[in-house]
């Protein structure tokens, strides 16, 4: 008996089968689970809002340097749930930096 592996290094040269995927689409995810649990305003303020959306009503505002509990982003980690004392709501994720902890995010200001 002869058995014959083959270990061409075909790669991403290889011409297309037929029937063969080419993209893969998976379902977007609403929401995700951070692996940073702090983040920091560093913009002159943000507004807090009730929805992850520039329309959604606003509920507060934080100003620059603030530190807030993440609790959640979405998908494309364009906006975050974030607890700012007793309020609850989304922040857009461009004028934020997100840390692991609260005492990262504390050094990021004082070395400003």
């Amino acid at each position: 008996m002869i058995l014959v592996l083959d270990f061409s290094l075909g790669g991403c040269a290889r011409e297309k089968q037929e029937n063969e995927l080419t993209d893969i689409k998976l379902p977007s995810s609403p929401v995700l689970i951070s692996s940073c649990t702090f983040g920091v305003c560093t913009a002159t303020y943000i507004r807090i809002r009730e929805n992850p959306s520039q329309v959604s009503s606003v509920m507060d505002t934080i100003y620059q340097n603030y530190i807030f509990e993440i609790v959640t982003g979405t998908a494309d980690d364009t906006w975050y749930m974030i607890k700012c004392g007793d309020i609850q709501g989304w922040v857009s994720g461009t004028d934020i930096e997100l840390f692991a902890n609260k005492e990262s995010a504390e050094n990021f200001i004082n070395k400003k």
